[in-house]
């Protein structure tokens, strides 16, 4: 839900402190309401960032001459335009770390007609991502003569491959090969413009040393590592590691975002005053916290299915904490832990169909929570959630509620999220995947199933996925990708290789 001004919401002019991510403040500040044509648009709440980052908080006296902030953008066709930080938001409110410091005039050229939407999230990680790219001079890459496109070949010591100059995302070495041993030719990397975010394999072979002196490379994708990753000269900003031993991770202060899967979890971190300034993501069904980053403020947790309270409860300085749940039961045990995190403000839960109303502690054991964000709950509960924290300055949104009836048969289905933006689309796609996963079970009963009657499923099921969505037009990105990511189980559960099914999706697909 988009909030809009009548609700009493903040007033135009209102200016916020937002802490960045690793560290620092930029500020943003209320916009005039939409104006649009459309009845549901209008009135609805906007909101631009100020050229302002700094290190302490400022005052409202500090803002007095800074502008609207403004960056570059470049278009498919490789030309540029400046743009705006000026976005409808749509969430219902702004975070709770948010320090609201007054009001001032709108700056000069803030219009309120706008076409981009965004949330209050991304109006800080703009701001952070853009200050990043200007320290490292990579704010804008040098126009590309000719050709906006143009190709050229990279050269990673084994084969040489064609690509385009500005490919964002390298896999290595899926998109380009390898020699089979010694060191890398990571110099190959430089005919590449646009290159901001790569996946390695493996040993080290010469990758650390090399991002040290290419700092265009700002998140790193690292599966099986050796047991030392060390990327103190580096300056990445998001850093993955997916890992099936422990071993010690070494980081450079200038990290804020981690990502751990499978035992990487179980490794010593080093961080920056034990990792502070980091967001911390646990993949992974036991979530365990990483020795050395007991200060972490931002904790996620992905792909379980129930989550013991003590495990996050031992981050004292907890801010927040973001639980995603993806298998059964979907639930929190020994939830009165919890109440040690004296400091959380923020707490978010994404699928806790197993949440009953009373395992949350009450508000007056949490001071400091001012948001609770649930996605995914029994409609039996919802009522029960909203009563239990009613007179407390606890803001509690609950999205996506689902009858009992609907959850036993859905649980399971990785679509099930879909109906919560239109039920009879929601409910077409689960369908469509349920009738695929009973025809995959009955080929497999029968053995090992043949390839060609495992492609006449996902066939199927591909064409029942294009023909929702030439009804409903709903299968964004994130949708493509959960679709492709069902269908590619189902290939793998009857013996087919994840690279054959994506080859096959992507001829047949139409979203």
């Amino acid at each position: 839900m988009v909030r809009k001004r009548s609700e009493g919401f903040l007033a135009v002019g209102d200016v916020a402190a937002m802490p960045l991510p690793g560290g620092g403040f930029g500020v943003c500040q209320v916009g005039p309401d939409l104006v649009s044509e459309t009845a549901s648009e209008a009135g609805l709440l906007t909101a631009y960032t100020l050229e302002w980052v700094s290190a302490a908080m400022p005052a409202l006296d500090d803002l007095a001459a800074a502008g609207v902030e403004t960056y570059q953008q470049q278009r498919w066709d490789g030309s540029w335009k400046t743009v705006l930080s000026h976005d409808v938001i749509c969430e219902d409110h702004p975070p709770a770390d948010f320090v609201w410091l007054g009001n001032q005039p709108l700056r000069p050229g803030i219009s309120a007609t706008l076409h981009s939407y965004a949330g209050w999230e991304s109006l800080r990680y703009g701001v952070a991502f853009r200050n990043r790219a200007r320290e490292l001079g990579l704010s804008r890459v040098e126009p590309i003569s000719g050709d906006a496109d143009t190709t050229v070949m990279v050269d990673l010591g084994a084969e040489p491959v064609r690509m385009s100059r500005r490919q964002h995302r390298l896999d290595v070495p899926g998109d380009v090969g390898v020699p089979p041993d010694g060191l890398v030719r990571w110099e190959g990397l430089d005919v590449l413009s646009g290159q901001r975010v790569l996946s390695w394999k493996g040993p080290d072979r010469g990758l650390a040393a090399a991002l040290e002196s290419r700092p265009s490379v700002q998140e790193l994708h690292w599966h099986d590592p050796p047991t030392v990753v060390d990327l103190r000269g580096t300056q990445l900003r998001e850093l993955h590691v997916d890992s099936n031993h422990m071993g010690r991770i070494l980081l450079s202060s200038r990290l804020w975002d981690l990502h751990l899967v499978g035992d990487a979890c179980r490794s010593a971190v080093q961080a920056h005053r034990d990792g502070a300034l980091l967001e911390l993501t646990v993949h992974g069904s036991l979530p365990v916290i990483p020795l050395g980053l007991k200060s972490t403020r931002r904790l996620r947790l992905q792909g379980l299915g129930e989550l013991d309270a003590a495990t996050p409860a031992s981050l004292g300085g907890l801010e927040v904490l973001e639980i995603h749940f993806s298998g059964v039961p979907g639930r929190i045990t020994n939830a009165g832990q919890l109440t040690r995190l004296q400091q959380l403000h923020t707490l978010v839960l994404r699928d806790a169909y197993g949440l009953e109303a009373d395992d949350l502690p009450e508000a007056v054991h949490w001071p400091a929570l001012r948001r609770l964000h649930i996605t995914g709950l029994r409609s039996s509960v919802a009522a029960g959630l909203k009563a239990r924290f009613r007179k407390s300055s606890v803001e509690i949104t609950l999205r996506g509620a689902k009858s009992d009836l609907w959850i036993a048969a859905n649980l399971t289905n990785p679509l099930r999220d879909w109906a919560d933006d239109e039920p009879k689309f929601g409910a077409q796609a689960c369908k469509a995947y349920a009738t695929a996963l009973k025809d995959v079970e009955r080929l497999r009963a029968n053995g090992k199933p043949a390839v060609t009657d495992v492609r006449d499923v996902l066939h199927k099921f591909v064409e029942d996925l294009n023909r929702i969505d030439k009804r409903y037009g709903m299968i964004d990105t994130l949708r493509r990708e959960e679709a492709c990511d069902a269908a590619i189980e189902l290939a793998e559960r009857s013996g087919v290789d994840s690279d054959t099914a994506s080859e096959w999706i992507d001829q047949w697909r139409d979203w």
